[in-house]
């Protein structure tokens, strides 16, 4: 990118303002010209854009649903700390109260895909977990969570495993294309963007993708050809994926809290 430097009556510089920096050169992605593949770059730079649309979506929703969760650990905490950590009495009370918060926060904030071979989700696991944890054991998890999450810097990190996960469901294979063809010539022709997310992305998303949950709609191409040259090509294919990173940072961090107190999930 190169700024436009023009004589002024002062005899200074006239640079490119915010809207043509961002609107003419940013937001089409101009500055992927030095890339080989600019074209090619530039037809998935509004997915990559980290000032663009999805990914600040992505952001805020993770923010949105943090500051949720925060407030329902918070609320578990001081159940704790009213209780005093005694079993019976009023304190047993605080206690039942505070394994119903932690269990309403996974509930609300932790995916309920189902594993591979139809192992169970890592909610139920979790909720399963807490059902057989300690008073102490909860209230670590709780604090260890909630300190995971509030980290912002983090917050980047989950969208950015939605952008991964986006991307990678829509560039694999996801459509199936069934050709008969009869002939003395064949020519077939698909056209795939391959991008190095690494280059575009900060590190620490691919510990997340896994907690993405994402659902692809595949699409079926069928066709039937007979001829002695038979030319077909396949260059735009629109895949429909959605994703959701609204569970994503805290169904990891409720992994790395219950590790870090002693629970295996």
């Amino acid at each position: 990118m190169k700024l436009r430097c023009e004589p002024s009556q002062f005899d200074g510089i006239s640079t490119l303002d915010g809207r043509e920096l961002r609107a003419d050169l940013w937001s089409p992605g101009e500055h992927l010209n030095q890339f080989a593949a600019a074209d090619a770059l530039k037809l998935v730079w509004p997915l990559l854009d980290p000032a663009g649309t999805v990914r600040s979506s992505l952001r805020h929703g993770v923010a949105e649903r943090v500051g949720d969760l925060v407030g329902k650990l918070a609320d578990t905490l001081n159940g704790e700390s009213e209780g005093g950590g005694e079993d019976t009495g009023e304190g047993g009370n605080a206690n039942i109260l505070k394994a119903a918060l932690i269990a309403s926060a996974i509930q609300d904030h932790v995916i309920d895909t189902e594993g591979p071979d139809g192992e169970a989700s890592l909610k139920d696991k979790a909720l399963s977990l807490m059902a057989g944890a300690t008073d102490k054991q909860i209230g670590c998890v709780a604090e260890q969570w909630k300190a995971y999450v509030e980290e912002p810097q983090t917050w980047t990190s989950a969208s950015e495993a939605g952008v991964a996960a986006l991307y990678k469901g829509a560039a694999r294979n996801s459509f199936s294309v069934n050709v008969k063809q009869d002939g003395f010539i064949v020519v077939g022709n698909t056209h795939f963007v391959n991008v190095n997310l690494d280059i575009f992305l900060s590190s620490g998303y691919e510990q997340l993708e896994r907690y993405v949950e994402i659902v692809e709609v595949e699409q079926t191409i069928e066709w039937e050809q007979t001829g002695f040259i038979v030319v077909y090509t396949v260059d735009d294919i629109d895949i429909s994926v959605n994703v959701s990173v609204n569970k994503t940072l805290q169904s990891a961090r409720f992994v790395e809290s219950a590790g870090a107190c002693g629970l295996v999930i």
